[in-house]
């Protein structure tokens, strides 16, 4: 879908910028164009704050406007926000924020910008990013630095974004005490990771692939080191490489835990109709906190989580491989919520709908593979349905006669035969489902796995004025130079 733009361009006085707390790379990115190519239409953006948002503004654009608030990523129907009508299901074609800020600016055709405006596009619609590429090491920084309220993350991803930015402009030449990720890694990674023989392993396979893909994608941690090896003294980029490293750690530490708790719960068996044929898959059902519970499923062999939060959410995601649509499933549960009053006015064929419900908004249908009662960055509303009811309906959902039993008990008339389909897809790689073994090794971060190695610095050294700084990030750098020999 397009947004039609017919807005006269104006200069805002710009008194702060908004961003979703919760941000995403795009939104980085369309922050430093923001900065560097925007003071004509936004006067003052080089010192205007940046707020972090858990909701949308409900203000509309002329009101945001006069306050002098720029939005980005946020807001319903607004400037910067590819999300129409603020619904992730309806979003704008061959856009992201990033994209829009860079159209809006008039800089989109920049060739230095070309590679880092796709890549970021790519990500933004749906293209699975790597682990150790800046996405999802923004995904990983808000796991482990809840909410963003002093900026790290903000901040840090902004440190890589400008350097690439950069470097695509400039192309300056390696720098005389240049050091590439591998050998940075090769340094520190058995002290950050002791206790962890197999977090270790992980993270060194992925500095290797990072290694591998540098030239390939601007975005990619080893390309990002390089490009902070020539815009930045290297202490800075020590600082930003154990920061990334630190959140990998993280991350393998909490799949570890929560798989080894995953391994100990015994599956259910949902029955699945194939092609007229009757197949079994997996379904585990967990109470955890954990983001990670769904890939430590997958890992296990799990076709099917049902994740309670406790605060009395659920989402319910499938393995890649998992081959039957979930249109029913989301019925049952959608009508499940329905108030009692209405039921006999429900539509089934559109309680199937992608996206949100207009009259059972706290169920949000993913893309047609997952289903989500509540998320980091959309908030619902617990839902009343019990577990075990959840339990019975996903046990029912994906063969027609159970189906059309569930409906007939409740007087629902489906206004068509609603088979579940096979979709035509082959089985997708499951490169990402990384099966680590249990391990009882205690969680450290960084700075304590690293204080008997380098001495911390008492005070962090400013980086040139070309790469904008960072507050609240422990700077390693002068003590690891004196370490490796490249002072």
């Amino acid at each position: 879908m397009k947004r039609t733009v017919t807005e006269t361009r104006k200069a805002i006085v710009t008194r702060q910028v908004r961003v979703h707390r919760n941000f995403h790379q795009d939104e980085v990115v369309a922050y430093a164009l923001v900065r560097m190519f925007g003071e004509e239409y936004f006067p003052g953006v080089q010192d205007a704050t940046i707020v972090y948002l858990a909701d949308d503004p409900c203000e509309t654009q002329d009101e945001a406007d006069r306050n002098g608030d720029v939005d980005l990523g946020i807001g319903r129907d607004r400037r910067f926000n590819e999300h129409l009508f603020g619904c992730d299901e309806e979003r704008m074609d061959n856009e992201c924020c990033a994209t829009l800020v860079a159209g809006y600016l008039e800089v989109a055709d920049l060739p230095y910008l070309s590679r880092l405006l796709t890549e970021v596009l790519a990500c933004d619609t749906g293209k699975k990013c790597l682990p150790h590429r800046l996405a999802d090491l923004i995904k990983a920084g808000h796991r482990h630095h809840h909410d963003n309220e002093d900026g790290t993350v903000f901040n840090w991803a902004l440190t890589a974004i400008s350097a690439v930015m950069i470097c695509e402009r400039d192309h300056p030449e390696k720098a005389p005490s240049e050091l590439t990720l591998q050998q940075i890694f090769d340094q520190v990674g058995e002290d950050l990771c002791e206790g962890n023989p197999d977090a270790f392993g992980v993270l060194g396979q992925y500095v290797e692939k990072s290694m591998e893909l540098k030239d390939e994608c601007v975005i990619e941690m080893a390309h990002i080191v390089e490009c902070l090896c020539r815009t930045a003294a290297l202490k800075d980029t020590i600082d930003w490489v154990m920061f990334a490293l630190d959140l990998l750690l993280k991350d393998q530490i909490e799949f570890q835990k929560v798989r080894a708790m995953i391994a100990k719960i015994d599956p259910i068996s949902i029955p699945v109709n194939y092609c007229g044929r009757r197949e079994y898959v997996k379904l585990v059902v967990c109470q955890t906190d954990s983001p990670a519970a769904s890939k430590a499923a997958r890992s296990l062999g799990m076709e099917i989580v049902l994740v309670r939060q406790s605060s009395g959410n659920c989402q319910i995601l499938t393995a890649d491989r998992f081959r039957a649509k979930m249109e029913n499933l989301v019925r049952m549960l959608r009508f499940t919520e329905t108030e009692e009053g209405d039921r006999c006015n429900a539509d089934w064929q559109g309680l199937g709908c992608v996206g949100n419900h207009y009259q059972v908004g706290n169920w949000y249908f993913f893309k047609g593979r997952s289903i989500f009662n509540g998320s980091d960055t959309h908030a619902a509303r617990p839902t009343r349905t019990a577990l075990r009811h959840i339990v019975d309906m996903i046990k029912r959902a994906f063969c027609y006669d159970l189906v059309r039993e569930w409906c007939d008990e409740r007087g629902i008339r489906m206004n068509a035969q609603e088979v579940v389909e096979v979709e035509t897809h082959d089985a997708a790689s499951q490169a990402d489902e990384v099966t680590v073994p249990e391990i009882q090794a205690p969680v450290r971060n960084w700075q304590d796995a690293l204080a008997e190695t380098f001495d911390l610095p008492s005070v962090a050294q400013k980086r040139p004025d070309s790469v904008p700084e960072r507050q609240g990030v422990t700077n390693w750098g002068d003590r690891f130079q004196q370490v490796v020999g490249n002072t």
